[in-house]
This record gives C-alpha cells, sequence and structure tokens, in this order.
C-alpha cells in the first residue's frame, strides 16, 4: 500500500496539468484517488502544493464499488461536523 502511494508521489500527486492526479466529484471535489489492482484498494487523498508536496490520505478501502468513497465522504463530515462545535 505504501508504495502506491510512493508510486503517485514520483509520478506527480498534484491535479493536471502539474500533476497526474484528475479531481474526484461531488463531496470528494479536491481530493484524488490511487487504484491498485494488484492489491484490490483504493486510496484516496488530497494533495498539497507546496515545498514540499504533500499527499493526506484521507481513506484506504477495498475497491468495492463505491465503498471507499462513502467512507472518505463520512470522514470529511464528521471533521466538518467536529470543526462547527468549537466554533460554536
Amino acid at each position: 500500500m505504501l508504495l502506491e502511494i510512493l508510486r503517485r508521489a514520483k509520478q506527480g500527486p498534484l491535479f493536471k496539468p502539474d500533476g497526474v492526479a484528475e479531481s474526484l466529484h461531488g463531496d470528494l471535489h479536491g481530493f484524488a484517488k490511487i487504484k491498485s489492482k494488484s492489491l484490490n484498494i483504493r486510496i484516496i487523498y488530497r494533495p498539497m502544493d507546496g515545498q514540499p508536496i504533500r499527499m493526506e490520505v484521507i481513506a484506504i478501502g477495498p475497491r468495492d464499488k463505491q465503498k471507499v468513497y462513502r467512507m472518505a465522504a463520512e470522514r470529511l463530515q464528521k471533521f466538518f461536523d467536529q470543526m462547527k462545535l468549537l466554533k460554536d
């Protein structure tokens, strides 16, 4: 799994045209995916521009239809809900 992340980092984790990633849609806009057929997983991450370039991994899960995307969206929503509570 770590090898897949490192491969993407070497290829260019940023969104096109500066890298190879394409933005996901909907609630996960601004995030990208790595698909590993050999490991049968998907990795959802957010590329962060800067020096050094960072990749914030939000979910790793099976390549099972929409499961990992739902997991990532739920984690994001939970994070936003917690941040809102801190502001109130």
